[in-house]
């Protein structure tokens, strides 16, 4: 029994095999044919990306202009370059390529891309880093407006300014500072010399007498009381700056009469002329 199970193997092994070499023989060139076939639907014309089936995506140069660009908002982050959105050519068409923000690199700025046009079409002048110009080659925007808060004792409001960093102008907001001994702060400005802007202010040695008249005198109401004097406040003369000291009482001296101390001009200073008794 057994060798008849093995015949009927090796009959049935003979006849798959003999099935097999006859569609061989029968279409010898069939797998060549196939990639001919597939050749044919891999090629395509110039500017041309073949897809399965008949379906194809031309590229090319666009031959009209981008749109405008979109209006986009984005909070300035620190230690980040923001890059604005741009229109860019796919699928023969005009596709909005969204904001994003990029690390800044010391010392470089972001250069945009922009598309520029050559004959009838447009071609793309990619982003790029460039080696940043340590000082400013163009003008500071507007200062922004800012509140002035309330002043502090033994400190001075710095004004927000515009500063040169990596190649492009950032803001950097009002602060107080601690006030310097014999010293006062004269606010930054931006001046512009030959084809570069120059920054003058900061601190600075403050003169030891008035270079400026005193402000008007502050407005100040109080009763004296009996055998007293009220004594008006005034404006004194500290670290370069006008500083207000509040008036006081003081004890009447009899037959006499209170002359109020002042600040006279003398050429290009003021004087403190010392109240007394007459």
């Amino acid at each position: 029994m057994q060798w008849k199970k093995t015949c009927r193997l090796l009959i049935a092994s003979s006849m798959v095999i003999a099935n097999l070499v006859g569609v061989a023989a029968a279409d010898p060139d069939g797998d060549k044919g196939r990639d001919k076939r597939g050749d044919r639907d891999r090629t395509h014309t110039p500017g041309q990306i073949g897809l399965t089936g008949s379906a194809h995506i031309t590229l090319g140069t666009p031959n009209s202009a981008p749109p405008a660009a979109r209006q986009e908002r984005a909070r300035a982050r620190r230690g980040s370059v923001w890059v604005p959105g741009s229109w860019q050519w796919r699928n023969s068409q005009w596709r909005w390529q969204a904001g994003r923000f990029e690390r800044a690199r010391r010392q470089q700025r972001w250069q945009q891309g922009q598309w520029k046009q050559d004959g009838a079409n447009w071609s793309w002048v990619d982003h790029r880093w460039e080696p940043a110009p340590l000082t400013p080659d163009h003008a500071p925007p507007a200062p922004r407006v800012e509140r002035t808060p309330r002043a502090r004792w033994g400190s001075v409001w710095v004004a927000g300014d515009w500063r040169w960093q990596n190649g492009a102008w950032q803001w950097q907001a009002g602060h107080f500072e601690r006030q310097r001994a014999r010293q006062r702060f004269v606010p930054r400005t931006w001046k512009q010399e030959n084809s570069t802007w120059i920054q003058t202010g900061g601190w600075t040695i403050a003169p030891m007498q008035p270079d400026f008249a005193p402000p008007a005198p502050r407005v100040e109401t109080a009763v004296a009381g009996r055998g007293r004097i009220w004594v008006n406040g005034r404006w004194t003369w500290k670290n370069g700056d006008w500083h207000w000291q509040a008036g006081f009482r003081q004890r009447a001296q009899r037959d006499k009469t209170y002359v109020a101390g002042r600040w006279e001009q003398r050429g290009s200073t003021w004087m403190w002329i010392d109240a007394s008794w007459q």
